[in-house]
């Protein structure tokens, strides 16, 4: 599994064999392991976790990959984190783009570059801008309300009057597991699936068939090239000997 991962690129060249094997053997997860591919690594990782006769009990043993903590101090201190705001590094190019779109709105592109050559003004509706602008401060001013205490009590009380709207909305309307099962029951179960079959029995076998066809008679006829001046000697007499008997006959 190693070299499957370290050759498809899902983890850093730099990880060595002895690192990653600690995350099998070791109780508590040492050498972090840098993954190339979060996405398909984890796809890998479940993969191998949930499939049949899984060799590497990777569902038991891959939870030291992901851990971040080498002790209980950290995992304290993570039991105990809270929201915060992202560093300057992170705000300060944001702010600077933020500023950039309110007023890059006023700028006549449409005077510099055009499709034809020929200057296009570009109108603003202010029924539809306007419209949009205050249902965003609205919504914002509201959200403020409901959300600035810790108690966040209009919150709550409007989650008890509404619950069914507010357990559709807490989990997503449902949107990851209709997706789910459509691509888990439907597209993987009744298309992918038949499709995997067809591939790998069907098209599979019918090359390997051509592959061992060729195989087969190359052992037959391979006996006909011997390198030996004798034999094509004999066989060369012999067929001028029938064509002699032909034209004879």
């Amino acid at each position: 599994m190693f070299s499957t991962l370290l050759d498809g690129g899902y983890i850093s060249s730099d990880t060595t064999f002895t690192a990653f094997k600690g995350i099998f053997d070791e109780t508590v997860f040492e050498h972090p392991i840098v993954w190339m591919k979060t996405q398909t690594s984890l796809m890998y990782f479940v993969h191998l976790a949930f499939k049949q006769h899984n060799p590497y009990d990777v569902w038991v043993k891959c939870v030291n990959c992901f851990r971040s903590a080498a002790n209980d101090e950290h995992s304290s201190h993570n039991a105990h984190h809270t929201p915060h705001e992202s560093p300057l590094t992170m705000t300060v190019p944001l702010m600077f783009l933020a500023l950039v779109t309110i007023v890059a709105g006023f700028i006549p592109f449409g005077h510099f570059v055009s499709s034809n050559g020929e200057a296009y003004t570009i109108h603003l509706d202010w029924g539809v801008a306007g419209t949009s602008i205050a249902i965003a401060v609205i919504s914002i001013a509201l959200a403020t309300y409901m959300y600035k205490s810790g108690k966040q009590q209009v919150a709550n009380a409007l989650a008890r009057r509404f619950n069914g709207l507010w357990t559709a909305a807490y989990h997503r309307f449902y949107l990851d597991e209709i997706y789910q099962f459509i691509t888990h029951r439907i597209i993987f179960g009744c298309i992918s699936r038949p499709i995997a079959w067809w591939d790998r029995h069907v098209v599979d076998g019918f090359f390997d068939f051509l592959a061992w066809g060729a195989n087969a008679t190359s052992d037959e006829i391979r006996g006909l090239q011997s390198g030996r001046i004798q034999q094509y000697t004999f066989v060369f007499l012999l067929g001028t000997l029938a064509l002699i008997l032909l034209l004879l006959l």
